[in-house]
């Protein structure tokens, strides 16, 4: 069941004159003896983590480098200095860290657990080992743009602790880390406490710097003086208004490379702070007055005159008021218009700026292009390359179309009709310049595509990403943040342009060289502290797995792939990973419930996106298949319809996806006993896919082979034979001579053959897929499969001996390649049973029909094979006596299976129905 996918003005920033003075403040009152905080305890261990060097110390403790034993990792471990002696301070320091460590956020640094040893609260977080926002703006100078873009990232962290129901009461440029990607993350919430707590007023003075001196006494007043709030000086606890000035303090910093506030004493400052006395912007500024305004709220001495929250101060601040200011210039008097309307004739209007997108494809998906692309797979002589090719072509243009509009509409969408900010656009463009490559990798592949490419062509064409996604609220994935640094956004754009090429392989069946790349790239982005990236890359290497059989490795992957998700908010990576995750431990696990559960979590996840017809249709896809590997038919019929109607809005009705969903439909009606039904779904199937794939395509075969098996069913047997022999025909003019399909497809001919009475034509037949069994190995499966063939012809032949003998070769490969527990083992079993009863041997016909019996009850088979094989074991109990109480309800189970299939059972009714009138 297939189906498990400008630069910046520059301004007078920190690095141009920007300077902090150590004020020389004579005498102070010092702050109170600190707790210490001891050496690391004798067994050099904090919990599961072990230390593994001392990187410093500060007011709220001590920070080691950690190993953390039980997931492999390395952490930061810092170690609280308890300033309370007694029991409930130290449990209010306890209950304060397991609040921070709940919160997760992606602008956050994530704290995985709190514990307590030798007396020593630990709070274990990440270890960010780039360097701090104060680093940052020290750099080199900053264009104002760029302490934006850090500072909306920094204040959407400080944003979801006050969510959360914290309070930063330190926030600073020290206290936000810059990461491996250039993206900013609040730390040190070693200050945090709930709104509720009530501070006492601090000291006047501090012996050190306004920037550096923490004030952290038990009862006292949490902060940095020069970044406290007026009410704070005052004596009033920290609030999330508090935090906001704070955060304002750190902004005015960056942009103007000098605190709002001036230097001189603590007092003096302090004096300023609360008279709300802000130094005049510089003269050579470039930083917009809308900015500054922001800034200056934020700065307000009353905490009533500041924003209402940190998510509207960051509202005002991503709102770029030079769109509006564009908007309303281009809305003006229209006598003004028609005055210089001829001056602009000629000159570049605004919609002027939109147009030319279609340059951007060249080289991509322009003439030369396809016409490379055009001989790369005439070149391969697959019987269904002209074909495939049209596909191709198809949606290819309708893709490059797409992407055209939506970069015009992007584009106009801010310059022209100003309804979206420069920021907005900016995450546009980079969607726009993701999916672009995502098309570019695509063509260079099928460029120099073999037959397996050609083959997996239309499909892979078919599932390209839709521009339209970049033309959402968010444009980018859910939880990421661009990084302002540009050469960290360069180093985010290549990794996840080599994630693209990944998932390209993926797509046209290279598993083996997708697997390489997605394990090298998960190794850079956790290097990078890119956790976004990690977690598409995470998800991308359990999928790869999965296809390439190693469902244990592809298990545990796809589980990491969620916690990172779950940890950075990618809640569409969650989806993707929990619905994968459900087919790998329910379908190809047999871990039924487990599977289901995470279907239901990936439920959620999508939920939490605001919906996805796109996702929600692979998870209703897994969970059916699921439920299918149960035997609960009736649910897997309803989620597959549902799964159809989703593939059919995202896909179109003529998609190749809704060809498949079609083919998972007639299977499920199959394995119901509803024959006539699935072959109207088989039918409807192979139209959409012959449209799509062309007629010599191997999929078509796989669908005939399956329509065989189901005209079988209803005793059309010569339409059967007459599918299978075109199912042979695709597969010997596409596939290698001994490819397992050819196998299977001799195989079932071979039994239709038999139906018909043909035993010498089907006897060709089956050599030939003994054969092609033979040289794929002694011991492989499919031979097994060629083996069982076999021993049917010799058996109605009336050669039992040599069916018995030929049955059980088959049985020994089946348990050794299998497992003794297998359900496919019933076959060559249920065979050596009936084999027994021609030769009136019942005792070894029922000891393998027993066993035969067992293995197909718990597998959860179609109802007829089931019944067939209760039928023989009633048969050969008969002749024991005490047995044949069992052998009657057997036989009547059997006769109920028979009589529920109509048509389709009629002999086999007949059949039980005359033996238990005899008896």
């Amino acid at each position: 069941m297939e189906d498990r996918g400008a630069r910046g003005d520059a301004n007078r920033g920190p690095g141009a004159g920007r300077h902090h003075s150590t004020m020389d403040l004579g005498s102070a009152e010092t702050l109170g003896a600190e707790a210490p905080v001891r050496d690391a305890p004798p067994s050099g261990r904090f919990g599961p983590y072990v230390i593994l060097e001392r990187l410093g110390a500060g007011g709220m403790g001590v920070v080691y480098a950690a190993y953390d034993r039980d997931l492999d990792r390395k952490v930061a471990v810092k170690v609280l200095r308890s300033a309370a002696r007694d029991e409930s301070g130290r449990d209010r320091l306890l209950r304060e860290a397991q609040t921070m460590a709940r919160l997760r956020h992606p602008n956050v640094v994530t704290v995985y657990s709190v514990g307590e040893t030798e007396g020593q609260i630990y709070v274990a977080m990440e270890l960010v080992a780039r360097g701090t926002l104060r680093r940052w703006m020290g750099e080199r100078r900053r264009t104002w743009r760029e302490v934006q873009g850090a500072f909306l990232q920094a204040g959407a962290g400080l944003g979801a602790a006050h969510e959360a129901g914290l309070v930063h009461r330190d926030f600073k440029p020290d206290n936000v880390l810059v990461d491996g990607s250039g993206t900013m993350r609040v730390s040190d919430f070693g200050l945090a406490r709930s709104e509720a707590t009530v501070g006492r007023p601090p000291p006047e003075e501090d012996p050190r710097s306004l920037v550096d001196a923490s004030l952290t006494r038990t009862g006292a007043l949490f902060g940095t003086p020069a970044y406290m709030a007026p009410e704070q000086h005052e004596g009033q606890s920290a609030t999330q208004k508090s935090d906001q000035f704070a955060f304002s303090v750190a902004l005015y910093e960056a942009l103007y490379g000098r605190l709002p506030f001036g230097e001189g004493t603590v007092a003096e400052v302090i004096t300023r702070t609360k008279a709300g006395r802000i130094l005049p912007a510089p003269n050579d500024t470039s930083v917009p007055r809308w900015l500054d305004r922001i800034v200056r709220k934020g700065l307000s001495v009353e905490p009533t005159g500041r924003f209402g929250s940190m998510g509207e101060l960051l509202d005002a601040l991503r709102r770029d008021t030079t769109v509006r200011r564009r908007r309303l210039m281009l809305g003006g008097a229209t006598a003004v218009a028609v005055a210089i309307a001829a001056l602009a004739i000629g000159s570049p209007g605004p919609r002027t700026v939109c147009r030319g997108a279609e340059r951007k494809l060249r080289g991509i998906w322009d003439g030369p292009t396809r016409a490379s692309v055009h001989r790369a797979f005439m070149a391969t002589r697959a019987s269904y390359a002209a074909d495939a090719w049209r596909t191709v072509e198809r949606a290819l243009n309708r893709r490059a179309d797409a992407w055209v509009q939506a970069h015009t509409e992007a584009c106009e969408a801010t310059q022209v009709r100003g309804e979206a900010s420069e920021d907005m656009l900016d995450r546009r463009m980079v969607c726009l310049a993701r999916q672009l490559h995502e098309m570019d990798a695509l063509t260079s592949l099928f460029a120099r595509a073999d037959s397996d490419v050609v083959e997996r062509a239309p499909e892979s064409a078919q599932r390209l990403s839709s521009p339209n996604r970049c033309l959402g609220e968010s444009a980018l994935a859910p939880g990421e943040v661009l990084p302002a640094e540009p050469r960290a956004r360069a180093a985010t754009e290549k990794l996840r342009a080599e994630l693209t090429d990944t998932r390209t392989l993926r797509d046209a069946g290279k598993y083996s060289e997708g697997l390489r790349g997605a394990q090298s790239l998960a190794k850079r982005a956790r290097a990078m502290g890119n956790r976004v990236v990690l977690a598409e890359v995470l998800s991308l290497q359990g999928d790869l797995e999965d296809w390439a059989g190693d469902t244990t490795a592809a298990e545990r992957t796809l589980y990491d792939a969620i916690n990172v998700a779950q940890a950075s908010r990618h809640a569409e990576v969650s989806a993707v990973a929990a619905s994968d995750l459900s087919f790998v431990v329910g379908a190809e696990g047999s871990r039924y419930a487990e599977g289901r559960r995470w279907a239901e979590f990936a439920a959620a996840s999508i939920h939490a996106l605001g919906g996805s017809d796109e996702l929600e249709s692979r998870r209703l896809n897994n969970l059916a298949n699921v439920c299918y590997a149960e035997g609960k038919y009736d649910d897997a019929e309803g989620l597959h319809r549902r799964a159809l109607d989703l593939h059919m809005k995202v896909y179109g009705p003529q998609g190749i996806r809704v060809g498949k969903s079609l083919h998972n439909l007639a299977n499920v009606y199959y394995a119901l006993g509803r024959y006539s039904e699935s072959d109207e779904y088989h039918r409807r199937s192979q139209r959409i896919l012959e449209g799509q794939l062309g007629r010599d395509h191997p999929v078509i075969a796989q669908g005939l082979s399956n329509h065989g098996a189901t005209l079988e069913k209803m005793h059309r047997f010569e339409d059967a034979a007459g599918i299978y022999r075109r199912a042979l025909a695709i597969q010997e003019r596409a596939l290698s001579p001994d490819h397992g399909s050819l196998l299977a497809t001799h195989n079932n001919l071979a039994l239709v053959l038999r139906k018909l009475g043909r035993l010498d034509e089907a006897a060709l037949h089956t050599a030939r897929a003994v054969e092609i069994g033979e040289r794929l190995g002694p011991d492989h499966p499919y031979l097994a499969e060629a083996l069982v063939g076999m021993a049917a012809l010799e058996h109605a032949r009336g050669r039992e001996r040599l069916a018995i003998g030929t049955y059980e070769r088959a049985l020994e490969i089946q348990a050794r390649a299998l497992g003794a527990e297998h359900p496919d083992l019933a076959y060559p079993l249920a065979g050596i049973g009936e084999s027994y009863l021609v030769l009136g041997d019942a005792a070894r016909a029922a000891e393998a029909l027993e066993r035969a019996l067992g293995l197909l009850e718990k597998a959860h088979v179609e109802p007829l094979g089931l019944a067939k094989t209760r039928f023989g074991l009633a048969r050969a109990q008969w002749a024991r006596p005490p047995q044949r109480p069992r052998a009657r309800e057997l036989a009547r189970q059997a006769r109920d299976a028979f009589a529920a299939a109509g048509a389709d059972a009629r002999d086999d009714l007949s059949e039980v129905d005359a033996w238990l009138a005899a008896r």
